[in-house]
């Protein structure tokens, strides 16, 4: 089975335990919980550069994914009993949390019943994705709830876009601390609780993420988070296209999370030929450059492409190089933001 731009987020949710289950259950939920965390942090660098954001937010939203797997959550069901078509602070659509302090509107609400309110929000709800669509609730159809429900997010973003990343930051420590608190108390009568504080840590990080994704693609010209994340994953695992994932262990723990120790030379070599393609890339486009004079060109085998500070030193010297060259073409801005990548993966990766 693949994941369709049609399929509801609880069928998602199953597609991606059919990928990664197997991979997923050699890792502890600590683990897990670690990678939900680096990739949602991930997700800022849209700001500050041109990146892919689909895939930043598409990997971050399959760690929640392996996330409630893990602790046996039903993501599309606890995001319906959070925010049930209003918000679950004041109970209204669209939010007035603002006049109302995060309380619920009006008088006809006790605090204390504002669990109950949203359980009766919940269902009505439900009652309606199975008569209206058939019991299928997407991706984008959570996306357009949370719109409706905080439509000023967009105003927010347009002046401040840092606000998400703050907010994702929050909500994330937030999700560390709920399940630190459940698994040190696993065994006594506050384990239910806790349990259903971690499911609402777990929505709002969901929704949070969906928000910021929805503004971010809005921003860039596209229309559907659904569609976006089927892209990545609709032949499986994007990096080996298996179901389920048959990636090597030492590719699944990612390129930007741990430092490896080789072990074999087949390993050794492999990384090698990978840094080799990298830095014949950059060679080839500062040496493209139009107005570069063939005295300042740099040549790739002056360098022992062995030692890692010959290889550091290479990428300084070319970022320097093309930083003094006068060209006004795009391409100049991209050299500089591979040559920074290359650089920062150099130093994570070789020991």
């Amino acid at each position: 089975m693949h994941i369709s731009d049609k399929d509801s987020i609880s069928k998602v949710q199953n597609l991606l335990d059919e990928i990664y289950s197997s991979a997923n259950s050699r890792i502890s939920a600590e683990d897990i919980l670690l990678r939900l965390s680096e990739n949602l942090a991930l997700t800022f660098d849209v700001l500050g550069h041109n990146r892919d954001s689909e895939n930043l937010f598409a990997k971050a939203l399959s760690w929640l994914f392996a996330y409630c797997r893990v602790l046996d959550v039903d993501l599309q069901d606890t995001v319906i009993e959070r925010y049930p078509n209003v918000c679950p602070h004041c109970i209204l659509n669209p939010c007035q949390c603002n006049l109302t302090n995060k309380l619920p509107y009006g008088s006809t609400i006790p605090l204390y019943q504002r669990n109950s309110e949203l359980a009766q929000h919940a269902m009505v709800l439900r009652n309606a994705i199975n008569l209206n669509k058939n019991g299928i609730f997407s991706l984008d159809d959570a996306s357009d709830m949370l719109d409706s429900i905080y439509p000023n997010n967009g105003s927010i973003f347009m002046i401040n876009p840092y606000f998400f990343s703050a907010k994702l930051s929050r909500e994330s420590g937030k999700i560390i601390n709920s399940f630190r608190k459940f698994r040190s108390s696993s065994d006594s009568s506050s384990s239910p609780y806790i349990r259903k504080q971690i499911e609402k840590d777990i929505a709002d990080v969901f929704a949070w993420t969906i928000g910021f994704w929805r503004l971010r693609i809005i921003d860039t010209g596209n229309t559907s988070i659904q569609i976006e994340f089927v892209k990545r994953y609709q032949t499986g695992c994007p990096y080996c296209n298996a179901i389920p994932c048959a990636c090597p262990e030492e590719k699944r723990l990612g390129h930007r999370a741990e430092l490896k120790v080789l072990k074999t030379e087949k390993e050794i070599s492999e990384l090698v030929t990978l840094l080799k393609s990298k830095l014949e890339s950059i060679n080839n486009e500062i040496n493209s450059i139009p107005e570069l004079d063939h005295e300042r060109q740099i040549r790739l085998e002056q360098i022992d492409i062995s030692d890692k500070g010959s290889v550091l030193g290479f990428l300084d010297k070319a970022a320097e190089i093309t930083k003094k060259t006068k060209s006004t073409t795009k391409n100049v801005d991209s050299i500089l933001l591979n040559i920074s990548k290359i650089y920062e993966w150099v130093e994570r990766t070789f020991m």
